[in-house]
């Protein structure tokens, strides 16, 4: 695996949680995928950075997560530099205890925090993208870069999580911006004529922006961060 393999799956979770923002039906699919992610994150830094890593242990036996973290923290890129060491470990404790939540989601017997929030998985996603900036520096940068649709999620999802924590005013901005995207695009190679059926209209309508807004709607996105 590589960012090239990794960035595709990223924008597929952040994709599937703005589709279903208005009635919330897959904020908790998101919430797990981004910790899938999170650990596919930690695996490909320490396969691709750290000479001779492996993720079986003693006995045959594969890591764990718990294991894998501990290894990223070990790792001399992360060790060598004070701030990324200590930054490194505060993530790590929003991972664990994400994971944590994932797993009572299905070994719980007491079905406790069965319900993710929004801010639940924003907070989650953003934590992702700064992981990654951490563990692959302007390699990650550039990879998302070199994807127009998830460029404008990853900025999407900073401007959604300011909204909710410390801006209100913000989310007005955002959703001027969307409000006055046009909602019909020209283009020459699709049929003059279509139709889409959809129960939430403007979920629908963002996903298009995201998809065909490019650099415009990013740098429309860069002024509410």
């Amino acid at each position: 695996m590589s960012l090239q393999h990794l960035m595709p799956e990223v924008e597929n979770g952040l994709e599937i949680l703005f589709t279903g923002k208005s009635a919330g039906q897959y904020w908790k699919t998101a919430f797990i995928l981004c910790d899938n992610y999170s650990e596919l994150t930690a695996k490909l830094f320490l396969s691709s950075k750290v000479a001779g890593w492996s993720d079986v242990k003693g006995g045959g036996k594969f890591k764990n997560y718990h294991d894998i973290l501990n290894d990223v923290e070990a790792a001399p890129q992360i060790t060598a530099v004070a701030a990324t060491l200590s930054a490194v470990k505060a993530l790590h404790v929003d991972l664990k205890a994400r994971r944590k939540q994932r797993n009572e989601f299905f070994h719980s017997a007491n079905l406790l925090k069965l319900n993710v929030h929004f801010l639940d998985t924003l907070k989650a996603f953003c934590g992702l993208l700064d992981y990654g900036k951490l563990l692959f520096g302007a390699d990650w940068e550039t990879e998302i870069a070199g994807r127009p649709a998830l460029a404008n999620l990853a900025l999407l999802v900073r401007v959604e999580h300011k909204a909710l924590t410390t801006d209100p005013s913000a989310l007005h901005k955002l959703d001027e911006i969307f409000r006055k995207w046009g909602r019909i695009k020209n283009k020459t190679t699709v049929p003059a004529k279509g139709a889409y059926l959809t129960e939430f209209p403007e979920d629908m309508h963002r996903r298009m922006v995201i998809i065909n807004g490019g650099t415009k709607l990013a740098e429309e996105l860069r002024k509410l961060i």
